[in-house]
């Protein structure tokens, strides 16, 4: 008897089938390795908010995280929209619209900025980077159109950070002991007022005394003792909002609850209310954002200002360089004819050609990468600001996004390999690059790999492509096991990119804008429809025998698991490298005759095969998984290589199976067919 166990060396395409490891594979479509170390099929997907049945896919994803350590927001961008996903309404909802269609977007948040708030920042290339705070409300009742007050839920944070009461007030002032504050310690903050007929409105703290706050607009009549919070919001004073996608200013903030409007518009009960995102002119169009110690810097760029010799501002296109914002504040890219330290800079990558592929902070250094260069570079902390450069690779680069990882950078080079940026050897001191994808080089010289995006989550990486040049959309993902350093296989999932909210894994569909949760269940679900997920897992070739001229005889299969429910696998057997299997049988976890024994003998399958099996049934689990063994006699079958395959498909499917045995015995029978004359 010959014991398969070990399933973590997964796909393995590098070499030809029959050298590849024992227990390696040369299908794994929509498999894992699960944690108990067996074979299982991939988790389902679920939909997230409600099905859009545009055919535009999605051309942006991220999920805004805010430093409140509980705020994030998703994001997704698809034809000329782009959309919040409101974690109260559980909907997505339009932030702006009238995009240039088929433009990617990137995404950046950042804290450095003068307001010391969070924001979040975007551009795709050819319409105005832009800025938004992430300020989410809802409408308290149904508007009609016309009314001058929208009301709301509380524009404040939950968090209330002093309650007091004053020694005494006037309109434009709250007085409290000596020595209650620190000088400007709240300033840019709100009072709520909570005593007295004045209960209820609230101002901005435009100055803090270490006595007193002064606040506007003036509380009119506002006098005495009086109770007061101290408050924190998003909001200005006066600007604009949208109410359900459309625009409207406001003129005041009287209460926490309510706009002041000149006319509102017509909107339902529980509609979404944010602040309209800011746009920036000046602000150079590039689609590749990341932040670095204070600065945000910009890459792949269509056009932006820069200045000319003699320091006059022009026009500028340079795909090869990347803008750096002036320090702390990711708004503003601009420096003087002689640069000073914290100013903004434009900074050319000749090397290599062509356009900048992705830029990614890594601890602290950022690396730009082209598709055959990479350089690393940081800013020198110190009065100076001078950017430090360092090639790491000539001839090697990122074919299109990277993915930042935990402790490393994955990316894909224009040779198509899956390769990292590792951590230098002891005698080098360069960052060098490891190949991890020559294991499966075969599978990725047939593959587009052109727009690759990925994540790491978990442990694992995800690489989202095309199956064929030819296709239309990215259709499948190849999943790396950081772990077991080994690819799991590829997924049938069309996936634009991905975005990890509240913890979990999401995908944005390339086909359509919608997007679906990761690693759920069984089936993939939109709502009420569930589709069943079809997986297959087929080992390479091995031949135990010492000598390939000794024939093998395989005359039993056994198998041991885990298996859910109703679930169906087929297992199979080929041999000598034929197309269709030798053995094929089923198990199933519903057939009562199997599974209701601890101990039994009884026919699985057709009978004229002679399958026999004998199996003891576990009981369930707290997941609904019932443990099972079993093995299947047969006649002898002959080969000298053998595969084992295994394939599921429908809704409601779970297994894991933990081991699979031949019994295999050799013939002495010399080779019969492949004898060459001389």
């Amino acid at each position: 008897m010959v014991d398969l166990e070990n399933f973590d060396k997964g796909l393995w395409l590098g070499v030809d089938s029959s050298k590849a490891p024992f227990g390696s594979a040369q299908i794994m479509n929509n498999m894992v390795v699960s944690d108990r170390g067996g074979l299982s099929k991939r988790p389902g997907t679920e939909l997230l908010g409600t099905l859009s049945t545009t055919a535009s896919g999605c051309g942006g994803l991220y999920n805004y995280k805010k430093s409140d350590g509980v705020t994030e927001i998703p994001m997704r961008a698809y034809s000329t929209y782009l959309q919040f996903y409101h974690p109260t309404l559980l909907g997505w909802y339009t932030l702006d619209s009238g995009y240039t269609s088929g433009q990617e977007f990137g995404f950046k948040e950042s804290l450095i900025n003068t307001d010391n708030s969070d924001y979040l920042y975007w551009c795709n290339r050819t319409e105005n980077y832009r800025r938004w705070s992430g300020f989410l409300l809802e409408t308290n009742g149904a508007l009609t159109g016309g009314e001058t007050t929208i009301t709301t839920t509380s524009i404040f944070t939950d968090e209330v950070f002093k309650t007091l009461t004053s020694d005494s007030s006037n309109t434009t002032t709250l007085v409290c002991p000596a020595d209650t504050f620190a000088t400007g310690q709240w300033t840019n903050y709100w009072v709520k007022i909570t005593s007295g007929t004045y209960s209820g409105q609230i101002a901005q703290i435009t100055d803090t005394s270490t006595t007193s706050l002064t606040i506007d607009p003036a509380i009119t009549d506002l006098t005495g003792a009086v109770s007061f919070q101290i408050r924190f919001t998003d909001a200005t004073q006066t600007g604009t909002i949208y109410v359900n996608g459309t625009s409207v200013a406001y003129t005041d903030i009287p209460t926490e609850y309510t706009f002041t409007v000149v006319s509102a518009p017509a909107a339902a009960d529980d509609s979404p209310v944010t602040i309209v995102p800011t746009q920036y002119k000046d602000a150079p169009k590039g689609n590749i954002l990341e932040c670095h110690l204070g600065r945000m810097i910009v890459g792949n760029v269509r056009s932006g200002i820069s200045r000319d010799s003699a320091g006059a501002l022009q026009g500028s296109q340079s795909q090869s360089s990347y803008y750096v914002s002036r320090l702390d504040d990711p708004t503003l890219f601009t420096f003087a004819a002689d640069r000073a330290a914290g100013e903004g800079a434009i900074v050319s990558v000749p090397y290599g050609g062509g356009n900048i592929t992705d830029i990614v902070d890594q601890e602290d250094s950022f690396y730009v990468f082209k598709k055959d260069y990479i350089e690393s570079a940081a800013y020198s902390q110190d009065t100076v600001d001078i950017i430090q450069r360092v090639p790491v690779k000539q001839g090697v680069g990122s074919i299109y996004r990277t993915v930042k990882g935990k402790d490393d950078v994955y990316f894909v080079t224009n040779r198509n390999e899956i390769t990292t940026i590792g951590r230098a050897a002891t005698k080098d001191l360069l960052p060098q690059t490891s190949n991890i994808g020559s294991v499966i080089n075969r599978y990725l010289d047939d593959i587009d790999l052109s727009g690759v995006r990925g994540i790491e989550h978990k442990d694992r990486v995800y690489f989202s492509y095309k199956e064929d040049s030819s296709d239309t959309y990215k259709n499948r993902v190849l999943v790396y096991n950081k772990g077991t350093r080994s690819f799991e296989g590829v997924w049938f999932i069309p996936a634009f990119g991905f975005m990890e909210y509240q913890t979990n894994l999401y995908y944005g569909d390339s086909k359509t804008p919608n997007v679906y949760r990761m690693l759920l269940g069984t089936d993939d679900v939109q709502g009420d429809n569930r589709f069943g997920v079809s997986s297959q897992w087929l080992s390479n070739y091995f031949n135990l025998m010492a000598s390939d001229l000794e024939l093998q005889e395989v005359s039993a299969y056994a198998v041991e698991g885990w298996i859910k429910g109703e679930t169906k696998i087929t297992f199979e057997l080929y041999n000598d490298f034929a197309t269709d299997p030798a053995l094929s049988f089923d198990f199933t976890g519903s057939e009562s005759d199997l599974i209701t024994q601890d101990s039994f003998s009884n026919y699985l399958g057709a009978t004229p095969l002679g399958i026999s099996p004998e199996s003891s049934i576990g009981s369930a689990d707290e997941n609904g998984f019932r443990h099972f063994k079993f093995v299947v006699y047969f006649p002898f079958i002959h080969g000298n290589h053998f595969a084992i395959g295994v394939k599921n498909g429908g809704t409601g499917q779970a297994f894991d199976i933990t081991r699979i045995s031949l019994g295999i015995e050799s013939d002495k029978l010399k080779e019969a067919t492949s004898i060459k004359t001389i």
